[in-house]
């Protein structure tokens, strides 16, 4: 026999959860899996401009030879590379988003005053002693001086450890257009050499910091002898233990950030498959280089790509209306397509607001960086026409199709679940309101207080007995009564309220007399049209009061099954409770409760049964831990 814990901690029992309780859960369930639905389906925006695979920006646009129009464009892969070799067919024109057409020509060119922001990452590591340090000092000055006005750059120099949450001063300088500062940097290379090799640590590092430049032209510069190694105590080098990061590491970070890493080889001994492998997983290029001016033409390489834009040259259908429109430029590519517009005022009279480029980067000088005769995006932009919306959403569908579909599953899965949100609302109110006409016709409780002591005792008085008993309105003082048959036959009918009172009944079935009330003459009552008559209660009657939860009760006939599973009549969802644990039996009007084998026992005042228990009103009756008390009506 296994006893029952004494450790555990009665929980309030649950029994048959309510209609509302289960609602409540039904609802909360829906609305979650609705809210899913909302952040799939629309927490990610249709995005502006060019994204993904491609990137596309307008750099600059020039209205000053109407009819005729010239726009700056930059197309970038994945990586943040301008893609070459595109042609008048890779591109579409779409004015005020109604009318589109291709450019009459297009031509690459290096826009030497294009904004970038390039990262510089030297190797000042023991290997690099002697003329390779010299070498890699000489050609980023002359980089630097092929920085213009608007150029950003950083330096690493890397040897030993590498901070990766801090620049260290006099071998690092963040993103600036400061060339002195940057210079100051480059020649004290030579004093800052170590011996280990953090090459890994150096180059993602340097993908940190330069990840947080505006996105665009960026670029990652990799001067090493490609190999990342540290000494051990007896001076040799251990390959790929410099640094913490693995040699992916930094790979896939570049690839993460969209930044291309371009790696030169310098020194006497270079490992050149990491380099190799490091550039061309990133978008960039790797190149050998065994002095500083070949290093120098790198560099110049390197500049010219990342600056390259394409010149579109158009005629406009627009009209000089003193007003503002629209042109989207989009580009098909074999890598992916993508767009980018900008807001434009065409007309004689001024401008009425200082207008700024339209993804391009800030002009220090606050002139124009681009071809003359610019105008472009307003600081404050009208709101754009319904056509011009359609047709950017257009364009967006046919440039992300993967994107469109997943967004449209989203918005199907989302009227899915409303569908299925309003269905259990539904059935919910229906079952609402079944149970509400169900409550209805509960038989009603009638206190002993309440009891006529008439002839036989305990028998209900006639108002109690037919109006709050049996739902049957009350006599009134002059209207018909209900009559009743006699032994021998005759019909004796109440009629007229005699002097002595209100008829009553022999508990024996006797005919009907008229003992005097003790209630008085009855009051008038509503007619009979339209009532319900509803069953008698029964003889006998009691209940299981729960002890914690008085308003939980179970109303005791015939034989009552208690336990866990849901196919009893009184089901008690708690641990300590077996799946079936006992019955209630009435039995002549007396109540006998018995244990069907369950684990933790039936107890009455605390005394665990083992036989058939005659129950007595006020009984304690335990199933498991859980406390009821069983009262007896009348």
């Amino acid at each position: 026999m296994k006893a029952v814990s004494q450790s555990t901690v009665p929980v309030p029992v649950t029994g048959i959860l309510s209609f509302s309780t289960k609602m409540r859960r039904a609802r909360g369930i829906a609305i979650t899996i609705l809210s899913v639905a909302l952040l799939l389906s629309l927490g990610s925006p249709l995005p502006t401009g060019a994204q993904g695979l491609v990137n596309l920006s307008i750099d600059d646009l020039d209205t000053g030879g109407y009819p005729d129009m010239e726009v700056l464009v930059t197309v970038r892969d994945a990586n943040g590379v301008p893609i070459p070799d595109l042609t008048a067919d890779n591109f579409e024109l779409i004015e005020d988003g109604k009318v589109s057409f291709r450019p009459a020509e297009v031509t690459a060119q290096v826009n030497p005053d294009a904004a970038i922001s390039a990262m510089l990452v030297i190797d000042v590591s023991g290997s690099m002693r002697g003329k390779p340090i010299e070498e890699a000092k000489r050609a980023a000055s002359a980089f630097i001086d092929k920085l213009n006005a608007a150029d950003r750059a950083a330096i690493i120099a890397f040897s030993d450890e590498v901070d990766l949450d801090n620049l260290t001063e006099g071998k690092e300088i963040g993103f600036t257009t400061d060339k002195n500062a940057l210079r100051n940097v480059v020649d004290q290379l030579d004093t800052r050499i170590g011996w280990d090799t953090p090459l890994y640590d150096a180059v993602y590092k340097g993908l940190t910091v330069t990840s947080k430049e505006p996105t665009g032209k960026r670029v990652v510069i990799v001067m090493t002898d490609g190999r990342d190694e540290r000494d051990n105590a007896q001076g040799t080098p251990v390959p790929n233990k410099g640094s913490r990061f693995a040699p992916d590491d930094p790979i896939n970070e570049a690839t993460r950030q969209g930044l291309p890493v371009f790696t030169i080889g310098v020194g006497g001994k270079i490992d050149s498959s990491y380099l190799f492998r490091l550039a061309e997983r990133t978008g960039g290029q790797y190149q050998e280089t065994p002095n500083a001016e070949e290093m120098t033409a790198l560099f110049q390489n390197v500049l010219d790509l990342v600056k390259q834009q394409y010149h579109l040259a158009y005629t406009t259908g627009l009209e000089e209306d003193n007003s503002y429109h629209d042109l989207m430029v989009r580009v098909h590519t074999p890598q992916g397509n993508a767009f980018d517009d900008v807001k434009f005022w065409l007309g004689s009279d001024a401008v009425p607001t200082a207008l700024v480029v339209s993804g391009a980067l800030p002009d220090p000088t606050g002139e124009s960086s681009g071809i003359g005769g610019t105008a472009s995006l307003p600081s404050i932009i009208p709101e754009p026409t319904a056509e011009g919306i359609v047709e950017k959403i257009k364009g967006q569908i046919e440039d992300k199709p993967g994107l469109a579909a997943a967004i449209g599953g989203g918005v199907l899965l989302l009227i899915i679940l409303i569908v299925v949100l309003l269905v259990i609302l539904l059935r919910g109110r229906k079952a609402k309101q079944a149970a509400m006409e169900a409550s209805q016709f509960e038989e009603p409780y009638v206190p002993e207080s309440a009891m006529s002591p008439g002839v036989g005792g305990g028998v209900p008085p006639p108002f109690a007995r037919e109006a709050d008993i049996t739902g049957v309105p009350r006599p009134s003082a002059a209207g018909p009564h209900p009559s009743a048959a006699t032994e021998d036959g005759t019909v004796v009918g109440w009629g007229e309220p005699a002097p002595g009172g209100w008829p009553q009944v022999s508990p024996a079935g006797g005919e009907m007399r008229q003992p005097a009330s003790p209630f008085g003459s009855p009051p008038a009552s509503a007619p009979l049209e339209g009532t319900r008559v509803i069953e008698r209660a029964p003889k006998h009657l009691a209940m299981l009061v729960n002890k914690i939860r008085p308003d939980q009760k179970y109303d005791l006939k015939g034989i009552m099954n208690v336990g866990r599973a849901p196919d009893n009549q009184i089901v008690v969802d708690h641990p300590t409770i077996s799946r079936h644990h006992g019955w209630i039996k009435e039995d002549e009007g007396e109540f006998m409760v018995f244990d069907i084998g369950s684990a933790n026992g039936t107890f009455v005042n605390d005394e665990r049964i083992e036989a058939p228990h005659h129950l007595q009103n006020g009984d304690v009756v335990r199933f498991g831990e859980v406390e009821f008390v069983f009262t007896k009506v009348f």
